[in-house]
């Protein structure tokens, strides 16, 4: 199934984001937290439902907490969306969306690491193009040890929704 450019671009900015405050934390070995609060803009073939590729505009704002001691590191992200609107290239449709996500990860033990990453959007449009809402997930369990497999789940939805054709 084709996943929507839209959560793949805001899960490259979380993991980019992630790893450049992950180092900083390693190395000063104490909690810090970051914020980080950016401008979008973007073309993306966000709506799956038309193939139709949409300008977005917004504001992307993310909270990451990395707290790190002599034996661990763990690192929880969240982001969402501020204002983000879009029209469509073809159409000219209006839309609104609403994105929104979180990233966890941790060395549990010297041998085993988490990864775990959920994130969700709605693309809600003023016009006749379906909207669109998409969940993913994926978590992964790495033992370095070689005695057990690593573990890997991923899940991804995808709904079109069709669009509003009555006038209000």
């Amino acid at each position: 199934m084709k996943r929507i450019s839209i959560v793949l671009a805001l899960a490259a900015v979380m993991a980019a984001a992630v790893a450049l405050m992950a180092g900083t934390a390693l190395a000063q070995a104490e909690t810090e937290t970051f914020q980080i609060t950016q401008p979008l803009e973007f073309v993306a073939d966000a709506n799956d439902c038309t193939g139709e590729e949409i300008l977005f505009e917004g504001v992307l704002h993310q909270t990451t907490v990395v707290t790190t001691n002599e034996n661990v590191r763990h690192v929880v992200s969240r982001n969402n969306g501020i204002n983000i609107t879009g029209t469509g290239l073809e159409t000219g449709d209006e839309y609104r969306l609403t994105i929104g996500g979180s990233l966890t990860e941790g060395q549990i033990t010297d041998n085993l690491y988490v990864y775990a990453e959920e994130g969700h959007s709605v693309l809600i449009t003023e016009g006749d193009s379906s909207n669109v809402r998409t969940h993913y997930r994926f978590i992964e369990v790495t033992d370095f040890t070689g005695d057990q497999p690593s573990v890997s789940i991923e899940e991804f939805s995808l709904d079109c929704i069709p669009g509003d054709t009555t006038t209000s």
